[in-house]
């Protein structure tokens, strides 16, 4: 009878240490996917932040965010000592991201700004080209691509996927002042845009600078590529 007694708090005892040793790998699965999960969130934010499609506003409101849940979830947990090294390793991650993101961001930002300037070096070249075969005179605002298509690529034409953010679609423009003008009628050349980079992503489009997208690049009548700066009258 003792030893069925002692057999059977033993078996007991052996469920309970079975059951407690469940129950820790079931916590520390669910921990670590928990973190897991915060740190692709932190990622994914910070890649969103490089592709533009997040503000720096928003990254570093969700970034911080993200930073305190698991310090929260160490504050009503039992095991702090070793819950609080997931919280640290996902502070470090996202002061990372903080601090990264906006650096690759930027450097995006100057490539896509240069890309945009080869483009309408090309064009412009392109469009006096075109004009020293046309007595001078611009190509029709209506068909201006198809105008000077065989003097650049198709791929010059496309500028979607290098604009802030990425889009689908030309988003090249000429200004509608211009259509069929010839060149020396048209007073500051270099005071005049001639292309831009506009809202409309529609081949040959055009119009009095009304889609164009602020603090771009554009090509003036000049032949000279600039910033876009503050917006003065197109007309000649």
């Amino acid at each position: 009878m003792r030893l069925n007694e002692r057999g059977s708090l033993f078996t007991g005892l052996h469920f309970s240490n079975s059951r407690r040793k469940r129950l820790r790998i079931r916590r520390t699965t669910f921990y670590l996917l928990f973190l897991l999960s915060i740190w692709a969130a932190v990622i994914l934010i910070t890649l969103d932040l490089v592709s533009f499609r997040v503000s720096v506003e928003a990254h570093s409101g969700t970034i911080l965010f993200l930073i305190l849940i698991p310090w929260f979830a160490v504050g009503m947990s039992r095991r702090r000592k070793t819950q609080c090294e997931g919280a640290t390793l996902t502070t470090l991650i996202g002061l990372g991201c903080l601090i990264g993101g906006p650096v690759f961001s930027q450097a995006r930002a100057s490539a896509i700004k240069e890309v945009q300037f080869e483009k309408l070096r090309a064009i412009s070249r392109a469009t006096f080209e075109y004009a020293s075969d046309h007595s001078e005179t611009l190509p029709i605002a209506n068909v201006w691509m198809d105008s000077i298509s065989d003097r650049v690529s198709e791929a010059d034409f496309t500028l979607g996927k290098n604009i802030v953010p990425p889009q689908d679609g030309y988003h090249f423009a000429m200004n509608s002042d211009f259509s069929s003008k010839a060149i020396s009628k048209i007073e500051r050349p270099d005071d005049r845009i001639l292309y831009f980079i506009s809202h409309k992503a529609d081949r040959n489009a055009n119009d009095a600078l009304h889609s164009r997208i602020e603090k771009t690049v554009c090509a003036k009548v000049s032949g000279s590529v600039t910033i876009l700066g503050k917006l003065t009258s197109s007309k000649p």
